[in-house]
């Protein structure tokens, strides 16, 4: 009996995904950038290669997220930090170039809707929640949401840079994205 339930259940979410709108993302009008302190004064980078794909519907909060992230497109404008961001003590490019955040299960705020997602980051995968905001039409709509890490527990910031009075814990991702409906 619950075995069956269960499959009925199963079901149920693979038919709210199929229903779920599939969305074209405009890279040239979308970003995702970051923000984390150092030595208490804001200082924020982006991601300039990121592939969404984005299957969402607002009016029953349902669908899937999934991005890749290419950890060697990240950049401050400052190349002595591009160089610790890119090496082994941060985000390690070179052994593990692609960040993954995934998300099936949406729910609608006040605000908005919230993500319950997780990402993948140099081998570790933590839960992260992704707050945003959804507006326009059936056929183009705008994504705009941020989220909150700690970068300790994706081991991003090791070393000498553990300490987190020097680069602060916390990371906030904030993305905007171009929708088109498919």
């Amino acid at each position: 009996m619950h075995s069956r339930f269960a499959a009925v259940l199963l079901l149920l979410g693979i038919v709210d995904i199929a229903q779920a709108i599939e969305w074209r993302v405009d890279a040239s009008h979308s970003s995702l950038d970051f923000e984390f302190t150092y030595e208490g004064e804001a200082f924020p980078g982006t991601f300039s290669q990121f592939a969404p794909k984005i299957a969402f519907d607002p009016a029953t909060a349902t669908g899937q997220f999934d991005v890749s992230i290419d950890l060697g497109s990240s950049s401050t404008d400052d190349s002595e930090w591009d160089s610790y961001l890119h090496g082994s003590n941060f985000f390690a490019v070179k052994n593990a170039p692609i960040a993954r955040y995934r998300a099936e299960r949406f729910e609608t705020t006040a605000e908005g809707y919230v993500a319950h997602g997780e990402l993948s980051l140099r081998g570790k995968t933590q839960p992260v929640d992704l707050r945003f905001i959804w507006a326009g039409d059936p056929s183009e709509s705008v994504l705009e949401g941020e989220a909150s890490l700690q970068r300790l527990d994706f081991d991003v910031g090791g070393g000498e840079w553990a300490d987190d009075e020097t680069v602060g814990a916390t990371v906030i991702v904030r993305t905007r994205l171009l929708l088109m409906a498919q």
